[in-house]
């Protein structure tokens, strides 16, 4: 379950420009940050973690078009296990070669032409203080002399969610550093910090846009997670404001009894339905818009209409 919130949650951040902004200039550091345009960034819909690592790691490929009409790869993994995984450096560096395969196989880059840069960043999620190497030579026994010189060198960058002390991430957020903003949250350790890294968060978020309306849906399914039954309303100038209510439960259980019944009735039709389609069912919190949903679908003849209804 924590995979899943922390999997959905940063790969739709981090396929938005002004987020990929705020982490490299606020959590990474390097001096070429300040050569990228970040009005045109491209996330590609790759991934190179294996079945065996997907419930441990979720990877995110994005490229960067610097100025002077160069291009660089940021390769973000993000870490969800408590155990550190010493082997991350050959991880890391095993993604970024099958991406150089990918990238001339789909013809991205010619064999004609040197090799774009990849920044490889590890995002790591878990409590425990990070201790493995990032570099890959130290998994290596040291050789000897004469095998020196073809002892590989490579380093990821690694960034942790608790890198920043509360107070720093407070005044990032102010600085409308959003990715600041929402790891200040994730980083809550109780409900009354839960409470006020939200309102701090809130204060900056534009609720009119694609990203505000993400916010909200989101919010619901983490701090639900959390186990904190929340109500959410909407104040002057469509600010999103939320209150812990025991009586709000017996609404969160109409929202799933009305999103459990649609999806009963369109895999009993059509077999197994798309993932994307119940994401986006069971991301409907509007018991009116899931009451006019329950009543279109009994007459749908195919898939494609279903898709179409939810969109509307």
């Amino acid at each position: 379950m924590e995979h899943n919130i922390y999997d959905k949650t940063l790969k739709e951040l981090f396929s938005r420009p002004e987020i990929v902004k705020n982490f490299m200039q606020g959590f990474v550091g390097e001096e070429f940050v300040n050569d990228i345009d970040f009005n045109r960034i491209e996330k590609k819909n790759t991934s190179y973690i294996t079945k065996t690592f997907k419930n441990r790691y979720t990877d995110l490929v994005i490229k960067l078009n610097m100025t002077g009409g160069k291009c660089a790869y940021l390769y973000i993994l993000f870490e969800f296990q408590s155990t550190i995984d010493k082997l991350m450096p050959l991880r890391i560096l095993n993604y970024m070669l099958l991406l150089y395969e990918d990238l001339i196989k789909q013809k991205e880059i010619s064999i004609d032409e040197p090799l774009p840069p990849v920044f490889p960043v590890v995002l790591y999620t878990g409590t425990k203080t990070y201790n493995a190497s990032t570099k890959i030579e130290d998994l290596i026994a040291l050789p000897y002399k004469r095998l020196q010189k073809y002892v590989p060198t490579f380093e990821h960058h690694l960034v942790t969610l608790n890198s920043k002390p509360r107070e720093e991430l407070k005044k990032m957020t102010a600085l409308d550093n959003m990715i600041a903003g929402l790891f200040y949250l994730l980083t809550a350790g109780t409900e009354e910090e839960m409470k006020e890294a939200e309102k701090f968060v809130s204060d900056k978020i534009d609720y009119a846009s694609e990203f505000g309306r993400f916010y909200v849906i989101w919010i619901r399914k983490y701090l639900k997670h959390r186990g904190i039954k929340i109500k959410v309303h909407t104040k002057e100038g469509g600010k999103v404001m939320l209150e812990t209510v025991v009586a709000n439960i017996r609404a969160e259980g109409k929202f799933e009894g009305e999103q459990n019944a649609i999806l009963k009735i369109l895999k009993k039709k059509f077999g197994k339905i798309p993932q994307s389609i119940e994401d986006k069912i069971t991301n409907i919190y509007s018991l009116e818009k899931l009451e006019e949903l329950l009543l279109a679908i009994l007459d749908v003849t195919s898939i494609s209409e279903v898709e179409k209804i939810i969109n509307t």
